[in-house]
């Protein structure tokens, strides 16, 4: 039974709220969080993990945050309340921003984890959905707040698109977005830890008919690969989006995939490495040579995961074109396939800060923001 308040939501009402919504939450969440952000004219910043969907959500909260117009941004648009749903964001920007803002925070969580970032100023031990469900139904808000968001979350998310097109294919911005875009409805898209599931979340846009589902936390890149094969024999259709280092950690699960047939498209982003990591000061630093982050960071391995995959009996091509991957993508899985692309680890840091520069000048331009010299 529920134990928890029943009027924390009614009081929020006529106030600024962002509501930050993360994990795998149960049937009726989405419902229950669509029908009080409305009521609070408060947007929603869910995590892709998060099957939430309507008027009120933001898309491209990670891009617009984690750019270098994020701290104007945040001062433009600052709440007086923010409302956390389950665990962490994926968002880096994001839950630093719920670390450090000061911001007033209600965290409503069931985890193990009280508040790992030590920010909450009340933390409420219930099931999010029973927290929403529950509380009393807040008066109508103004709706003036949530539009000063819906309009920048759309400027944000046409400079993104623009920047996109000019970038050469293939790149991993791109994939991730496509693979959300593109997946056969009904489908479920498994995405990876490490990038994979970052680059879903600051450039792909959820959809109501396409599950994600994601091994986040202690579960690291380990058995990636196997955690698909088990969605896939749910009898949904699987698209599993993996770089090469996690599909090597648990590449022997290959040859089960060919031998059980299931409805599993692998799509191996393979970079020759671990492609997060050119993303850290180490990989610039003058104190570090190139060779030495490579060997301890880049870890290159020089393997092509579809011959792998072809010597266990899984059909395995490489996609090289847009066209190609479009077509693969939409294409209905019938059966167990993998699909490898191949990128660059430089040219990725390069094409995702090109990304956030167009999103951040879009920004600035968009008459909303003032910067303080």
């Amino acid at each position: 039974p529920y134990g928890g308040p029943t009027d924390a939501l009614a009081e929020l009402s006529g106030r600024r709220v962002v509501f930050v919504a993360s994990g795998h939450q149960p049937e009726g969440f989405a419902e229950e969080l669509d029908r009080t952000a409305r009521a609070l004219g408060a947007p929603i910043i869910a995590d892709p993990r998060t099957p939430v969907h309507g008027p009120n959500v933001i898309h491209h909260a990670d891009l617009m945050l984690g750019g270098s117009v994020g701290e104007p941004l945040m001062a433009h648009l600052m709440p007086a309340m923010v409302v956390r749903l389950g665990p962490l964001p994926t968002s880096k920007p994001w839950w630093q921003w719920l670390e450090e803002s000061g911001v007033d925070q209600i965290l409503v969580h069931d985890g193990r984890l009280e508040d790992p970032l030590g920010s909450a100023t009340i933390t409420i031990d219930e099931d999010p959905t029973a927290f929403l469900r529950n509380n009393l139904a807040p008066q109508p808000s103004p709706t003036a707040y949530v539009e000063q968001w819906s309009f920048l979350d759309a400027v944000a998310g046409a400079a993104a698109a623009l920047a996109l097109e000019g970038l050469p294919f293939p790149n991993e911005p791109e994939i991730a977005r496509s693979a959300m875009a593109m997946a056969p409805s009904g489908s479920i898209i498994y995405v990876a830890s490490s990038r994979p599931i970052r680059d879903v979340d600051a450039f792909a846009i959820t959809r109501p008919d396409v599950s994600v589902l994601a091994n986040r936390g202690v579960n690291g890149i380990d058995g990636t690969i196997s955690s698909a094969i088990g969605a896939s024999l749910s009898g949904s259709p699987v698209i599993l989006l993996i770089g090469d280092i996690a599909a090597l950690h648990d590449v022997s699960a290959l040859a089960e995939t060919a031998t059980l047939g299931v409805p599993l498209r692998i799509i191996v982003v393979n970079n020759d490495g671990g492609g997060i990591f050119s993303f850290l000061p180490q990989a610039s630093s003058e104190a570090i040579d190139p060779d030495v982050f490579e060997r301890h960071w880049g870890t290159p391995h020089g393997l092509a995961i579809r011959n792998i995959a072809t010597a266990m009996g899984l059909p395995a091509r490489l996609v090289s074109t847009r066209d190609a991957l479009h077509t693969s993508l939409e294409a209905p899985i019938d059966g167990p396939e993998l699909l490898e692309i191949t990128t660059d680890r430089e040219a990725n840091t390069s094409h995702h800060g090109a990304i956030r520069d167009a999103v951040a000048d879009a920004l600035r331009g968009s008459g909303e923001i003032e910067e303080r010299a």
